[in-house]
């Protein structure tokens, strides 16, 4: 085989590649489309339950019923989008509903899962879905070596005050980002007179190597 030839056998082959390359985004885009317009319904379904459940008009069992009917992983977004719609105290009637479901078991036992997408979909939904069951699991993902779900995780503790994980988050804090420190702020204000109570135990110890980031941190409060 002369160079030449060499030189066509190569063009002609990065040239079936170009096009296959293309034929798989395009058919990858037409089954995302197809699959999104299928899901239409279920979704215009779901928010029409939310609507009603957080106007009081249908039970949580309705809104759980819809939820079932997505993929996990849009059942997930879902339920974080309307979680900055619907007051807090109305979560708690729905997480105790979605206790029980498979597919919310699934998810939370993804807090030990090896992917940490898959550790950040539990701690989103344990952000909003979180019963005093799972404290053990937000402990878990509190402490992740992920800085995405650390953040997510904290989340948590707006709707799921306990003082053992406002221990645990300023424990962490100063093995934290700055970046991390500032969301776990903003989460912590809901649990402040916990958060005072632990800070005020650190503060009577000055020789603490914590203490200059705690007072930092407290400065966010």
């Amino acid at each position: 085989m002369t160079s030449l030839q060499f030189l066509w056998v190569v063009a002609v082959a990065q040239g079936v590649l170009l096009v296959s390359l293309v034929i798989l985004i395009i058919l990858n885009r037409w089954f995302r489309l197809r699959r999104s317009a299928r899901l239409q319904p279920r979704r215009h379904e779901l928010d029409a339950a939310m609507q009603r459940w957080a106007m009081g008009q249908a039970p949580a069992a309705e809104v759980e019923r819809a939820l079932a009917r997505l993929p996990v992983s849009l059942a997930v977004d879902a339920l974080v989008t309307w979680s900055a719609r619907v007051p807090g105290e109305r979560w708690q009637d729905l997480s105790r509903v979605l206790a029980s479901q498979w597919w919310a078991r699934v998810v939370r036992i993804n807090n030990r899962s090896a992917r940490w997408w898959k550790r950040l979909e539990c701690a989103h939904f344990l952000s909003v879905a979180a019963t005093p069951h799972d404290i053990g699991r937000v402990l878990r993902l509190l402490r992740d070596d992920h800085p995405a779900v650390q953040i997510a995780a904290a989340t948590t503790l707006e709707r799921l005050t306990s003082p053992i994980l406002v221990t645990a988050v300023l424990d962490q804090l100063p093995l934290l980002a700055p970046t991390v420190q500032a969301y776990y702020a903003s989460a912590l204000k809901k649990a402040r007179p916990a958060v005072v109570r632990h800070l005020q135990q650190l503060f009577r110890r000055p020789d603490d190597p914590r203490l200059p980031r705690m007072i930092e941190f407290a400065g966010r409060l």
